[in-house]
């Protein structure tokens, strides 16, 4: 149930909508604490139902095909979330052939997100670069252990 509904001078689509759970509305300027706080709510690249359906065919599929890129994107990326950080937790506990297997497990993983278009190659290349330091460096320290021993 809207209480009232008041139109600012900004520009004429947007509105403060005051209902009973407080000040909302879709692309609405939201007064929260004397400030001033911008909601917009666009359609969102990977929509799912909602008021703002597609009226054309072609951005109907659009949003599909988005959908779908947006999960596959979203599956490589946690595969190499979970490669990344498992090279990074075996070299901290040290564990020199572990780490060593981790890596070059990761390193395809990295270079199949990055072909995928999911990443830059810059970053695929910063990210080898620094688990391949990491893992030498230990290796060195643990090797250096082994010999004061």
């Amino acid at each position: 149930t809207l209480l009232n509904m008041v139109k600012l001078n900004i520009t004429t689509r947007w509105y403060i909508t005051r209902n009973s759970d407080g000040w909302q509305d879709k692309n609405a300027l939201c007064i929260d604490r004397a400030k001033l706080f911008v909601i917009s709510f666009s359609a969102k690249k990977h929509h799912k139902g909602g008021d703002n359906l597609p009226t054309h065919k072609s951005t109907a599929k659009s949003v599909r095909q988005q959908e779908r890129r947006h999960q596959r994107n979203v599956a490589h990326k946690s595969r190499l979330k979970t490669a990344i950080k498992k090279v990074v937790q075996l070299t901290e506990s040290n564990d020199v052939e572990a780490a060593k297997g981790a890596l070059k497990q990761a390193v395809p993983i990295i270079d199949k997100t990055c072909s995928k278009g999911v990443i830059h190659k810059n970053k695929a290349a910063r990210h080898k670069s620094r688990l391949t330091l990491k893992v030498n460096a230990m290796a060195v320290k643990v090797e250096g252990k082994k010999e004061t021993e």
